[in-house]
């Protein structure tokens, strides 16, 4: 199928008390270079004045659309996005995280140097450590085509491909209903694999573009409790999928379920 030379991008953005950071991340996607966005801003009910941003940016910005629900997590904001978006491919971005400006034209590139025979691109994440203003690019600045397959392989492996459901851009046909997994941490990990699984090739550009803000408190950095036991549910959903369709990533996916642990 034929590809408009731009065609509409989504960005999808869940929203819950980001207030602090939320601007630089809206600031980061306005002014992308790719211009021909549809900016979609999911409040999941928050408490704080993160709503309130969002209809001032909506206001000054006819890309932006914002959406006011009840709190249900992040995979059902996610979702929810999906089901309203009219572009032909989307991205998404964490409302505390924030992007290059080439964010999406890095990607979108990546794909038509495929002819758009690849349905999804990907890049590296930059993190930055919250308080120290430290930076750690994660990528080796190589770009090359792969398959789903050996993409799978290198997540589970920790080289380069990372599970994270942001610093992609991707077909809308990728994402079925209600892709991510309601109710759940490490929802990622549950989901990504599942758009590697469809993809003959994917269109990888190991140069970081979005800069990943870890801060105390946040899910990953957070203390133990009981909800974290459900990394160990995704991990082994997905084992489960990935050696049905491919048995000889047996070794990959026992090596990502044990880091789990």
């Amino acid at each position: 199928m034929a590809v408009a030379s731009t065609p509409l991008i989504t960005v999808i953005v869940p929203i819950y008390n980001v207030e602090n950071y939320l601007k630089k991340c809206l600031n980061s996607i306005i002014n992308q270079q790719y211009k021909k966005l549809e900016i979609l801003l999911i409040d999941d009910g928050s408490t704080d004045l993160s709503g309130k941003i969002a209809d001032e940016y909506a206001a000054k910005d006819n890309r932006i659309k914002v959406v006011h629900k009840e709190n249900g997590g992040l995979s059902d904001a996610r979702n929810y996005g999906l089901k309203i978006m009219t572009g032909e491919y989307v991205t998404f971005i964490d409302s505390d995280d924030y992007v290059t400006e080439d964010y999406v034209s890095f990607m979108f590139n990546l794909l038509k140097q495929t002819n758009f025979t690849a349905p999804l691109a990907i890049c590296s994440l930059i993190n930055v450590y919250g308080n120290y203003g430290r930076q750690k690019d994660n990528g080796n600045q190589t770009e090359k085509v792969l398959s789903g397959k050996k993409c799978i392989e290198m997540m589970c492996y920790h080289n380069l491909v990372d599970t994270c459901a942001y610093a992609k851009l991707g077909k809308k046909e990728l994402y079925s209903n209600d892709f991510f997994p309601k109710g759940k941490l490490f929802e990622d990990i549950g989901s990504t694999y599942k758009l590697l699984l469809q993809c003959d090739k994917v269109a990888c550009g190991f140069i970081g573009k979005y800069y990943y803000v870890i801060r105390p408190n946040s899910i990953v950095t957070a203390k133990f409790s009981n909800k974290k036991l459900d990394l160990l549910e995704m991990t082994d959903q997905m084992a489960q999928s990935v050696v049905a369709a491919h048995p000889d990533l047996k070794n990959a996916v026992l090596r990502r379920q044990v880091y789990a642990r």
